[in-house]
């Protein structure tokens, strides 16, 4: 109805994202993003979308404009360093600062604390991801990410037990979550 409209775009981007149509979904994103390029939602979605076709440099382009848009919105630097960790993307020169401003933004909160553990584990600095997992649990003993990213952690350090503990509490806490799942994948691989 509106070839000009940002949101009709999105929405149809997300119709061609649930069907599995990952070009389609793409050319959406970057029509609603260029509609209104001072959007961060749009240009987070743009990530999302380019991900989802398997071009990841783009991608990183897209989250850092949407962090660069909205700096003291933790959500967009939450969503920079998740990417850069979760497919080791240039962890180390965009994901950890981008997690530590994620922290500055959000220095009560689990997640945030578990974040960072999480790109410094990402980028091999398993000391300080320990202590920012720690850190985590502290906060919140209860959150099931921090127990599954210690867990991952430990055995990066080949501290097996500890590693066995925490990815046991992962699945414990959230079984039918990523998380759990994930952890239940470990536990099978690592202590069958």
């Amino acid at each position: 109805l509106n070839p000009f409209s940002a949101s009709a775009r999105a929405l149809s981007g997300l119709y061609w994202k649930r069907r599995n149509e990952s070009q389609k979904a793409l050319a959406q994103f970057q029509w609603a993003a260029a509609i209104e390029p001072q959007n961060p939602a749009f240009q987070a979605a743009l990530g999302d979308a380019y991900v989802f076709a398997g071009n990841l440099p783009p991608a990183l382009a897209a989250y850092i404009h949407a962090a660069e848009l909205a700096p003291t919105d933790v959500t967009y630097w939450r969503m920079l360093a998740l990417f850069s960790a979760q497919y080791s993307f240039q962890v180390a020169d965009v994901g950890v600062p981008a997690a530590q401003q994620a922290l500055a933004l959000a220095p009560d909160e689990a997640a945030s604390l578990d974040l960072l553990g999480w790109t410094y584990l990402a980028a091999n600095m398993s000391e300080l991801a320990e202590a920012k997992l720690l850190a985590a649990l502290r906060l919140d003993p209860d959150y099931a990410p921090a127990h599954l990213h210690l867990g991952m952690t430990y055995l990066q350090m080949n501290q097996m037990e500890a590693a066995r503990l925490h990815l046991m509490q992962a699945q414990a806490l959230a079984p039918d979550s990523a998380e759990g799942q994930q952890a239940a994948q470990l536990l099978e691989l690592y202590f069958p």
